[in-house]
């Protein structure tokens, strides 16, 4: 290739990612990256310096991430196209482990949820929230709070299929929301 980038460049490319049976979403991706890539460079060659400095210029508007995404898309137009010299490396995006704690509730927004469903007569739901809280179990996991399980391991530490066991008040919780089950089938 010419060191450019041209429409009929990244018609070849979107070609190759067809017959290499990427899916359709990666393949409209990568012709969108390189696409704006195009337009940036509006006719200028496509090189080290030009690619680096395009990289800085996503970074002034996108986050490193979305940046990482932009930049696998061109490493790998340039791998197709045997100039593999001039792939960039991606930032490092180190992963949060925990939502951010504006998205946790407070003592009070908790108690506040708890007494709105029982003063609208909803002990279920009530209760269902607080053995969520109170066990830290995700809501995925709740299908496992079962009378069957409650009864199996009511003579331990109330483990259930969840990550950890349950204290005694956890567990308290829980036989409540039980109960309430097993009284509404």
């Amino acid at each position: 290739m010419n060191n450019s980038l041209t429409k009929n460049d990244i018609s070849k490319f979107s070609k190759y990612l067809t017959e290499s049976e990427k899916s359709t979403v990666t393949i409209e991706k990568y012709t969108a990256s390189l696409r704006r890539l195009s337009k940036w460079l509006g006719g200028r060659k496509l090189t080290k310096e030009n690619l680096l400095e395009y990289r800085n210029h996503l970074l002034e508007s996108l986050t490193a991430q979305t940046v990482n995404g932009a930049l696998s898309a061109i490493n790998s137009y340039l791998a197709f196209s045997g100039m593999q010299d001039m792939r960039m490396k991606l930032f490092r995006v180190q992963k949060k482990l925990f939502r951010s704690s504006e998205k946790e509730l407070t003592k009070a927004e908790y108690e506040r949820l708890i007494s709105t469903a029982k003063d609208t007569e909803k002990e279920r739901l009530a209760l269902l929230m607080e053995t969520i809280c109170s066990t830290g179990i995700r809501v995925g996991e709740v299908k496992y709070i079962t009378v069957e399980a409650a009864s199996e391991e009511k003579k331990r530490k109330f483990p259930l299929k969840a990550k950890r066991g349950l204290s005694s008040s956890q567990a308290s919780s829980a036989a409540s929301f039980l109960n309430m089950q097993r009284d509404a089938v």
